[in-house]
């Protein structure tokens, strides 16, 4: 096989194997069951609003994506095609000559930038379905949390809480995992201000790294301090 090949199919093997370890592979005890639920209770209509809410964003995230990648691919091939595009009206062009220039396109941009897509849409639809089973088992208190937790984040992200409190247990939305964690069992937590957000750790005992904003950090804290300091 030629060495060109292999040096692109190097990278594109790792990528395809973080792709199906995140997708696939890697789901905690709260993912799978997340993967097997069906909703089954009718929400009220405050629940329901906010769940249309959800499904719009992802719908809109899921179309803004797409356009992103496409405008991407259209740039990654205008760059890769440019002199191909030029030759287009040479009656002697020889064919043959550009299949490696192909190969090497759809090896190095093509199926990654297909596979971060459906990455990143597989996200929000998770993400849309935890938001959706969460509103069915939590009471009106952690409902009221959420409210406010949805209030304090931007308007472009609304809909995506870096956080949900769902009967007594916190739930983390990471991008790679939706990590489950009993307050009560929080050991440690530190944070740093930054400039616009707040970075934080928790262990408990799994430590976990995530980013809040001031405002919706305000929400977050006391939370934990209300089940740390129970203990």
């Amino acid at each position: 096989m030629d060495t060109v090949y292999i040096i692109c199919l190097a990278p594109l093997v790792i990528f395809i194997g973080i792709f199906l370890y995140l997708t696939v592979v890697r789901k905690n005890a709260f993912e799978e069951r997340l993967v097997l639920f069906r909703p089954t209770h009718q929400l009220s209509q405050k629940r329901e609003a906010y769940m249309q809410g959800a499904h719009k964003y992802c719908k809109y995230a899921s179309i803004a994506l797409l356009v992103l990648f496409s405008f991407l691919l259209l740039i990654l091939i205008f760059v890769m095609f440019k002199e191909d595009f030029e030759e287009i009206g040479s009656v002697y062009m020889v064919i043959f000559n550009k299949i490696k220039k192909l190969i090497l396109f759809v090896l190095l941009v093509l199926i990654p930038i297909v596979l971060a897509y459906y990455l990143a849409t597989y996200v929000l639809k998770r993400n849309e379905k935890a938001q959706r089973m969460f509103l069915e088992q939590m009471s009106d208190t952690d409902f009221e949390t959420l409210l406010k937790v949805r209030d304090s984040l931007p308007s472009i992200s609304k809909y995506s809480p870096p956080f949900v409190l769902c009967n007594k247990k916190l739930y983390i939305f990471l991008f790679y995992a939706i990590r489950k964690i009993d307050p009560t069992q929080i050991i440690e937590i530190n944070w740093e201000n930054n400039k616009n957000s707040i970075f934080i750790r928790l262990k408990s005992p799994k430590r976990t790294m995530f980013t809040l904003s001031p405002t919706t950090f305000s929400y977050f804290l006391p939370i934990v301090e209300q089940y740390t300091k129970s203990k």
